[in-house]
Formats: C-alpha cells, structure tokens, sequence
C-alpha cells in the first residue's frame, strides 16, 4: 500500500548559502528561469547523470547541491562493493547524486529519501531523469498514465524498480517505514548533520533501519556541528568507525578526525 506523503518542511536558520558549490559542473538551463541542470560524466558509468536543481535552496536546503554529495560520490565510485548487489537507503537524500550512482553501480534496491516535501518532488524528477534504461521501460509499463511528481512513487511496488524515493523524516512513523520496506544492508548520508538537533533523530533512525551487520556511509563537512559531536553520538548508538584515506596523500594522524575543525570527510560506521 502506498503511503501518503505528509506536509513537512526543513527548517533550517543556520544554512549558509556560500557553502553550496557549482565549480567544474556543466549547468543547463531549463524552461524554468528557477530551474537549472547539472551534467555528470562519470567514466566508470555508462550514462551520463543529469540533475535538477532549484534556485529556492534558502528555503529547502536538499534543493541545492552540496560538497559532500560529490566527495561520497567519488568514494562510491572507488569502492563500488558498498553498494553492488546491497540494497542502499540515501537518508537526506537532497537532489539524490549519492542513490542515483548507487543505482548505476550495479545496488540491488535504492531508496532515495528526503523528509521536505518540496525536495521530495524534485528528487523524483532526478531520478526519473536518470532511471537505468531497463528501469525505465519496467517502469512505464508498470504506469502508462502521466502522474503528479509527487505520486511517482505510489505508482510502483517495493522491488518493481530498482531506486524508489520514498518520504522518510527521521525518527517518525519508523516502525510502518520499516514494515514497508525492511531494514537496509547499507545507509548514507551526506552533509546532514549541520546543526545538533538532527543528531539524534538521524542516528536513530540510522539504529531502527539498518541492518545488524549494515554499513553507514557519512559524507560530512564541519558546519554548526563538529566531528567530534557526530562521533560521540555514534558511539552512544553503539557504533564505531572507519576513516577511509580518500585524498591520496600521506594517511592522516588518529586524532584528525576530532582536531579538524574543516575539510571534507568520509567515514564509514558500523555496530561495535
């Protein structure tokens, strides 16, 4: 049964518009003088990933595309076991760079979510923009007839495409989330973690939806919250944590990770 999306916006005083980045991207405009796409040619990919963004991101931060969608993305692409054959749930999923790559990686299932309903409706233009081909066609067979944006979704069944967008707004109506569709071998996230309120609503959802043995893959770049502050929070989930080298240079001392006060981080966390 599909579930009706419930009227829900982000609310946000400390974003920082200067922090969102546009650099060696190729912009198209659309019909829409607020609208404007963004062209990925990724070489380990066959189709090239168009998305939608919005000039509205003062009033919906996921409108926007940020750095750490990129710096994740990079890392997926480096290490394509993480998502290959798991199903892959995006929390903060914002213009869905991060699940749409998942997808075209070769993951088993991707739920792609956000809790902002305005997002919501431009993250299921994304990915209808770049559903794998043969996605696509089971797709429109599945729902020949044209529907809202915002009802993509509640035309398709769980496992009848490989990357849904279903809403998710952390620590709410979790146990029907679950219900619907189970717990995930892998979650992520990327610059979702900007100010300390949605510490503990995201890492409980992190803990109800992930699997046992999952994996949490974390985007983050210091903002309002430090690295330390998000460490913490995991460790009190029972969570501990890996810090992939992704710069290439010379590995970074232990205590980085909590002395760094900017730059743009991976980590990879799993149950102690």
């Amino acid at each position: 049964m599909a579930v009706q999306d419930v009227t829900w916006k982000e609310t946000n005083d400390e974003f920082v518009a200067q922090e969102i980045t546009h650099d060696a991207l190729d912009k198209q405009d659309t019909n829409n003088a607020n609208d404007y796409n963004l062209e990925f040619d990724y070489e380990e990919l066959d189709q090239k990933i168009v998305l939608r963004e919005k000039s509205e991101a003062n009033q919906s931060t996921g409108l926007a595309l940020w750095t750490c969608s990129q710096v994740l993305t990079g890392f997926l692409l480096d290490n394509q076991e993480y998502v290959k054959d798991q199903t892959v749930l995006e929390i903060g999923a914002g213009l869905g760079l991060c699940g749409i790559v998942a997808h075209h990686l070769g993951a088993k299932q991707v739920l792609s979510t956000d809790g902002d309903v305005d997002v919501l409706n431009n993250l299921r233009h994304n990915i209808e923009l770049n559903r794998l081909d043969r996605f696509r066609q089971e797709y429109n067979e599945y729902d020949g007839e044209e529907k809202k944006e915002c009802d993509l979704d509640d035309s398709i069944e769980e496992g009848e495409a490989s990357i849904l967008s279903p809403q998710l707004i952390w620590n709410k109506n979790l146990d029907s989330f679950q219900e619907q569709y189970g717990k995930q071998s892998v979650m992520m996230g990327t610059d979702i973690f900007y100010f300390e309120s949605s510490l503990e609503p995201g890492w409980k959802t992190i803990d109800k939806l992930l699997k046992p043995d999952g994996v949490f893959l974390l985007g983050f770049c210091p903002h309002s919250v430090s690295i330390e502050q998000v460490l913490d929070t995991a460790r009190s989930y029972g969570f501990s944590y890996e810090k992939p080298n992704i710069t290439g240079g010379v590995e970074e001392d232990e205590d980085f990770a909590t002395s760094c006060s900017f730059g743009y981080h991976v980590f990879v966390f799993r149950r102690e």
